[in-house]
């Protein structure tokens, strides 16, 4: 152990030394990268320049490339020129997160390389398919265009039920008098780069934005050009293509937008002074940002697609970010009222008997889920900036309050009080001697080979351990490896198992009431978590807006309906008794006789079926330990028993017998 211990001493030494003396073998080959990044921004920087002064030195071999013409594409188009024949009034930025649909169809000639191109994203899959486009928009000095950059998420689920992802990054311009936008994407996992100069073939050639066209894409170059140039400084490490989560395709894209009209073009000044207001608030009362549409078309030379959208939903950056406060207000509401019911809980829960009264799965459940949610918070405090990264630092923490202090602090509790009665009622350990191995017994009489004897070793232990795993132990063992394989390769069958469980969370008090006759949680604590627990899925799922951006689902209203529905059976047995839903044949129990007549006694007493039962006249009761007098049979009356047990119609007053639990 010692001489493993200095080996990686030594390990750790020579690689802090390597770091120290050649810090350029480490970072050489990102050094290579990013000078090689910047050459070819500086090279499509002058391309582009010579391509707008006609100037053939420094446009060289570079031609625009034009976007293949569609038949679906043009009568788009069409539509779109109609659009701008009237005036109209556009929010002048289009910053904003989008969810919609799109469509895709095969274009009129796939060959095998378009197939090749495609990858394993399924883009013939279930139509339409569930998109999100993320943008922000960076203004142009003097100029009617804007730039854009963001991303384009596509989820597709083929034939099959399996589920494909797909990101692309995102960069353009937006013509804000006309509520156009001209962008091209490239998927996340290709190597090829992501070139803005395209919107220029896109663009009309009469179009009057040309110029500005031009000026906006030159000051995306001269951005990534500074921005490879700081990072190079910094010593970041050159980001890889995506691998995990995505599929594989390079299917770049030529998309074309449209924003729909927000009003008459009088009222243009209205929407440019809540824009103004967004972007720099003075605390003016000025009306709600109206909610943005979007429409989408678009073209894959490289794998001979055409994609297309209508009314893709979307909310303004800034808006989104400020709707986020009612969210934090509501959720900051929740964990309060849940601390101010788990602490009350946990001040009745004193007594041995009212510890015994709960469930440690069903805290154990709630522990995990509120622990899983307060790292999400944190994770997602840590991401942000401002007062929202710092309010969702104060929700993880107080999340982490809750779980850990108080949810943790009682299932611990219930688990050492279970794991003390079963250490009362388990009967003694047997001693046995263990039996002696004869093949062992044969290899220490005589020399055999090192290998023979390891592996007679090995087998003794596997078998004593084999022998002292638990049932209990096992299924852990195979239920957490099961979770782990389906994590890796079904998360979508992984999550619809652990939603049912996640949400049953009362149902093993539920069992444990009806185990036990009694009841442990209070009425005010059962009602209050059961709703709060119900403020976050319908965020997420009810809220198309919500921070994560999840798509509203209505199957949400399944797992809720379920937890309420087990609120009311735990409320039931509250109020009703903890068997009220079962059979009233089941609810018969058979209670005991604290005075029990002689013949009862004698059949309590008597144990051995090969012996007569004795007399119970004869029978020496001894003295009482109370009173210290001696028992007998003498004083009898005549009170009928109320009782389903084994008392007599005559049963004796002057002898009590009260159940007793040894501890060996």
């Amino acid at each position: 152990m010692r001489g493993h211990r200095h080996l990686r001493t030594c390990d750790f030494a020579f690689v802090l030394l390597v770091l120290s003396v050649c810090p350029s073998l480490v970072i050489a080959d990102d050094t290579y990268k990013y000078e090689r990044a910047i050459s070819r921004v500086q090279r499509e920087r002058q391309e582009l320049i010579g391509y707008m002064t006609h100037n053939a030195t420094q446009q060289g071999n570079w031609t625009m490339p034009r976007p293949p013409r569609n038949q679906r594409l043009d009568t788009w188009m069409d539509g779109k020129d109609k659009l701008h024949l009237e005036d109209h009034a556009y929010f002048s930025n289009a910053s904003g997160f989008y969810t919609g649909r799109l469509s895709v169809h095969n274009a009129s000639h796939v060959n095998a390389t378009h197939m090749q191109e495609r990858g394993s994203f399924v883009w013939e899959g279930t139509s339409p398919l569930a998109a999100q486009v993320s943008l922000v928009q960076v203004p142009v000095p003097h100029s009617q265009v804007t730039r854009i950059w963001g991303e384009l998420t596509v989820r597709s689920h083929g034939m099959s039920g399996a589920r494909s992802v797909t990101e692309l990054d995102v960069v353009g311009v937006h013509v804000r008098p006309t509520g156009e936008l001209y962008a091209v994407g490239m998927p996340q996992t290709s190597v090829q780069p992501l070139d803005i100069r395209a919107v220029l073939g896109m663009m009309p050639d009469t179009s009057p934005y040309r110029n500005d066209t031009f000026t906006a894409c030159l000051a995306d170059l001269d951005h990534r050009r500074e921005r490879l140039q700081q990072m190079l400084e910094q010593g970041v490490a050159a980001p890889a293509p995506a691998r995990f989560g995505q599929a594989q395709n390079n299917c770049s894209m030529q998309l074309y937008g449209q924003l729909q009209p927000s009003g008459p073009s009088s009222r243009q000044s209205s929407l440019d002074l809540v824009e103004r207001e967004l972007r720099e608030p003075s605390g003016l009362a000025l009306p709600r940002a109206p909610t943005l549409y979007i429409n989408w078309a678009g073209t894959s030379s490289a794998c001979g697609l055409y994609i297309a959208s209508e009314s893709m939903e979307g909310l303004a950056r800034s808006q989104f970010w400020n709707d986020a406060r009612y969210y934090v207000m509501g959720m900051l509401v929740v964990l309060l009222l849940q601390l101010v019911l788990m602490s009350k809980e946990c001040e009745r829960t004193q007594t041995h008997s009212d510890i015994a009264r709960l469930s440690g799965i069903s805290l154990f459940i709630q522990t995990m889920s509120d622990s899983f949610l307060s790292v999400s918070h944190l994770v997602l405090g840590f991401s942000m900036e401002g007062w929202l990264g710092r309010a969702l630092l104060a929700m993880g923490f107080m999340g982490g309050t809750l779980s850990m202090v108080f949810e943790y602090r009682l299932a611990m509790m219930v688990l050492r009080q279970f794991a003390q009665d079963r250490r009362e009622t388990a009967p003694p350990p047997a001693t046995h001697t263990p039996a002696l191995d004869p093949e062992a017994s044969e290899l220490d009489d005589m020399d055999v080979p090192a290998w023979r004897a390891y592996m007679t070793w090995m087998h003794r232990r596997i078998r004593t351990v084999w022998q002292a795993v638990s049932w209990r132990a096992l299924l852990l063992g195979v239920g957490t490896l099961s979770m782990m394989v389906l994590l890796a390769i079904a998360p979508d069958l992984m999550n619809w198992l652990l939603v049912p469980v996640l949400f049953s969370y009362w149902l093993p008090q539920i069992l444990h009431n009806a185990q036990r006759r009694s009841t442990g949680l209070h009425p005010s604590t059962i009602v209050g978590m059961t709703i709060t627990r119900c403020y976050v899925p319908l965020y997420l799922f009810q809220y198309k807006h919500n921070l994560l951006l999840i798509p509203r689902s209505t199957f949400v209203w399944l797992p809720i309906g379920l937890s309420l529905a087990l609120m009311l059976l735990l409320l039931g047995q509250s109020y009703l008794g903890p068997l009220f839903f079962l059979p009233h044949t089941w609810h018969a129990e058979s209670l005991w006789d604290w005075h029990p007549s002689p013949e009862a006694l004698a059949a309590l007493l008597h144990a051995d079926p090969e012996t007569p039962a004795p007399d119970p006249a004869t029978m020496d009761l001894g003295d009482c330990p109370i009173c210290l007098m001696p028992n007998d049979w003498a004083a009898e009356t005549s009170v009928p028993s109320t009782k389903l047990g084994w008392r007599s119609a005559a049963a004796p007053s002057g002898v009590m017998v009260t159940p007793v639990r040894t501890r060996n």
